[in-house]
């Protein structure tokens, strides 16, 4: 069931049918680097043509969601104007890939939550539901 996400540099679960776990599992706080970011745009293709998954809930394993770009991305990009074009382009096809996704994204997040490709924009914001586990409730007037 799976096994269409194996070579992805994600971990992925399926602990209830139907609901599939997107878990970011890297170092430094699950930061993305230069293979993951090729990866996140086009991940959302495969779920949303997967008849097995009804909702997708995306979180970092560990003690924080995701702690954003790592700083080889980030100097490469820097160094590199063509890196820095295919990294737009990659945050633009994530953009366009989440929003066109049918299944509906969850996010969970806790811990360190940094947008990637230096704030350029924040995935978390695509996502139609995200929960805080501690985020302070807002008051009515």
């Amino acid at each position: 069931m799976l096994e269409r996400y194996a070579e992805l540099p994600f971990r992925f679960e399926m602990n209830e049918p139907g609901v599939l776990e997107m878990i970011f599992d890297g170092p430094n706080l699950n930061s993305v680097d230069e293979n993951v970011h090729s990866h996140i745009p086009y991940v959302w293709n495969l779920i949303d043509d997967d008849p097995d998954v009804n909702v997708v809930i995306v979180r970092g394993a560990g003690r924080a969601f995701s702690a954003g770009g790592d700083f080889a991305l980030i100097d490469k990009q820097i160094e590199s104007y063509a890196t820095l074009v295919r990294v737009m382009n990659e945050s633009r096809d994530l953009y366009y890939n989440m929003i066109d996704c049918s299944k509906p994204i969850i996010s969970a997040i806790h811990g360190p939550a940094v947008g990637a490709d230096g704030g350029h924009f924040d995935r978390r914001q695509e996502c139609g539901y995200r929960r805080w586990p501690h985020a302070p409730r807002r008051r009515g007037r």
